[in-house]
């Protein structure tokens, strides 16, 4: 099943504020509007339809999910993987990356640690006690670096001249 443009803009105004689904229907948007601008448009050049077949689905499938139960089950790792024959139609294309919007990782992949992690020995209690210490870390020096720019924004904002 290959969506038509109505249903494409259906699905990005339907999901354009969920943390998943989100950027999958930006991703589809994105690249139906260069389809449309580089060929015949969406509904005659078949590739990049067939390339983002199984992002199509997923979108279908969250939107009868939404419809039977008010929320849907699709996972960030189940839109990426949709994301592999995108990526690699625009790269035989020679069309710009910027087409496909990443999908945030969930915590225990993006190397911050689940609000609760079973421990089974001492070693992996170390483990991650440091990996814990790494993320606070982190999570400090973004901290620091929005403390900074808050303050160079003040500064700047006593200066500011109008021409």
């Amino acid at each position: 099943m290959i969506l038509n443009e109505h249903e494409v803009r259906g699905a990005w105004h339907l999901w354009k504020d969920d943390p998943i689904l989100g950027p999958a229907s930006t991703t589809l948007t994105n690249l139906m509007n260069w389809t449309n601008e580089n060929s015949d448009g969406w509904p005659y050049w078949r590739k990049p339809a067939a390339a983002s077949r199984n992002l199509q689905q997923l979108l279908q499938q969250a939107k009868t999910q939404y419809l039977d139960t008010g929320e849907h089950t699709i996972a960030a790792s189940e839109v990426r993987r949709a994301y592999g024959s995108i990526k690699r139609f625009l790269t035989q294309q020679g069309a710009p990356a910027e087409i496909v919007v990443a999908c945030p990782r969930p915590p225990s992949e993006a190397g911050v640690l689940p609000a609760w992690t079973p421990v089974h020995s001492s070693g992996e209690a170390v483990d991650l006690l440091g990996a814990l210490e790494a993320s606070i870390e982190r999570a400090n020096a973004v901290l620091e670096q929005t403390r900074r720019l808050q303050q160079a924004d003040r500064f700047a904002s006593l200066y500011r001249v109008d021409l």
